[in-house]
């Protein structure tokens, strides 16, 4: 095969691994396979650190391109399939466990598992009470509220609610809380959560924004 029909060929895989990539990330956004990739990188290769969600995009395509190779494809339609059947291929040797549901309590909330009002209720875990606020003042029907630990990074729990006023219980320690809402820019903070205070309350100003969730992912 000529150096030139190899190029090709590579670019060919390339393609269809990118807009595989893309396009999980963009459909199936907190549950897509990439995101699921990027979780398994940090908690287990990483040990806690982070990553932006981009360089994963990026290593599957340039992995779409080697199999194309070594599936020794032989035309660019075949090569962009190979390289568009990466995520199923990967995510058949990527373990993966969902994050518990934050154990909290909301008249909208959307993930509620069978334990959930009687966790609760529990008095020797701290409240969390969080209160959005926007400055285009538009009402707030859906958030994705994500906690992770501050000192590994990993996630602990998440789940969805749908009022931009919420609470939820956890055990004492250093946090980052992430609160995704659509339309606006994903918000991070650093949460204390200490066994002396019984209800720790914080605002969170939203900032508007034109980018979908999906990418803003990607770029951070």
């Amino acid at each position: 095969m000529r150096i030139s029909n190899k190029l090709k060929i590579g670019a060919s895989g390339l393609v269809g691994g990118t807009i595989a990539a893309l396009a999980d990330v963009v459909q199936k956004q907190e549950a897509s396979a990439v995101t699921k990739i990027e979780t398994v990188i940090e908690t287990h290769l990483l040990e806690g650190g982070s990553i932006p969600q981009y360089t994963v995009v990026l290593f599957l395509a340039l992995l779409a391109v080697a199999l194309v190779f070594i599936f020794e494809a032989r035309t660019k339609i075949k090569a962009f399939l190979i390289g568009a059947s990466i995520l199923s291929l990967i995510m058949t040797f990527v373990p993966y466990e969902s994050a518990r549901s934050l154990i909290g309590r909301s008249n909208a909330s959307v993930f509620r598992p069978a334990v959930f009002f009687a966790q609760a209720e529990k008095p020797e875990l701290p409240r969390v009470d969080i209160h959005l606020e926007t400055k285009n003042a538009r009402p707030i029907s859906e958030v994705i509220v994500s906690l992770r630990s501050f000192k590994t990074g990993g996630i602990i729990a998440r789940s969805k609610f749908t009022e931009a006023d919420f609470s939820f219980y956890q055990e004492p320690g250093y946090y980052v809380l992430k609160i995704e809402v659509p339309g606006y820019q994903i918000a991070e903070i650093f949460l204390t959560i200490v066994p002396e205070v019984e209800t720790e309350s914080r605002v969170i100003e939203l900032k508007p924004t034109w980018i979908p969730l999906a990418i803003q992912r990607l770029l951070k």
